[in-house]
């Protein structure tokens, strides 16, 4: 098999999230097709550089990079792993982060992962860290996928460290998850940089605003 440039632009990107997938890489890839994308990743399948596996009933089978590819490409990172109760979780993380990547016309050096985050901190703490961090406009801003409910108390520990580190706090937050929408509401009034963003939004992809 030939590597192509494509290939490795795949291979890095999905290395820096927990897993991918085929639909992400076709965008990633930018792919004419999901046809394409699927012949594509099946050859990097079979030959080592990513596997291939599924974790939840009605989600797809989520990509991730193997060691063959991290030898190979010099990969600064860990192999990710997906907890079955966080797997919707992470793979909604990357559909947010490439509808931000598009509208507002950012390159991926613009973006650090929660994987990134945890590499670089060397896991000496399992502090709490942003879903994934971006810098616009110079400023560095956080983005929090929030698809079900945690305890009030820890909520607001979680905004209040954001709030001294970055420029904004984007929570994106489907309708059904009412209650963290109505204390998400209340901390804004403490903790101005917050901005509450309809996960339906992001997956319609109708807004040009994030």
């Amino acid at each position: 098999m030939i590597l192509t440039e494509r290939d490795e632009i795949i291979i890095r990107e999905v290395s820096r999230w927990r897993g991918c997938l085929g639909k992400q890489i076709k965008e990633i890839g930018g792919f004419n097709g999901i046809r394409a994308t699927d012949r594509r990743l099946k050859k990097l399948v079979d030959e080592g550089f990513l596997t291939r596996k599924k974790y939840v009933y009605g989600l797809s089978g989520i990509y991730q990079v193997t060691k063959k590819a991290k030898r190979h490409f010099g990969l600064d990172t860990y192999l990710g792993t997906i907890r079955l109760d966080q797997a919707m979780h992470d793979m909604t993380v990357v559909d947010v982060y490439l509808f931000v990547k598009e509208k507002l016309k950012l390159s991926t050096t613009a973006f650090t992962t929660e994987k990134e985050i945890r590499h670089n901190q060397g896991f000496t703490t399992r502090n709490h860290v942003p879903d994934f961090l971006y810098e616009y406009k110079g400023q560095i801003n956080c983005v929090e996928v929030e698809l079900n409910q945690k305890s009030k108390e820890r909520l607001e520990n979680n905004i209040a460290n954001n709030y001294v580190k970055y420029s904004r706090q984007i929570w994106v937050v489907p309708k059904s998850n009412k209650r963290v929408l109505v204390w998400l509401d209340e901390f804004s009034k403490k903790y101005p940089n917050i901005k509450i963003v309809d996960l339906e939004v992001i997956e319609n992809g109708k807004s040009n605003k994030i």
